[in-house]
């Protein structure tokens, strides 16, 4: 289901989600968000965007 996104304060909390998701049990993809390769936690953290397709939400918002 999509949903828009309609302030800042709600594209963290669904980004802090998304980060946070592979940590969880039921998938252990690693330890700390960033280093699941496919995950922009490294981009919002370092700067770094691997694939050079990211854009940070808080040039949208």
């Amino acid at each position: 289901m999509a949903i828009q996104i309609t302030n800042r304060v709600m594209a963290g909390e669904k980004l802090d989600y998304m980060h946070y998701n592979p940590l969880q049990p039921h998938w252990q993809l690693c330890k700390d968000p960033i280093e699941y390769r496919f995950s922009s936690a490294r981009f919002y953290e370092t700067g770094d965007d691997e694939f050079k397709i990211l854009t940070h939400y808080m040039d949208k918002l």
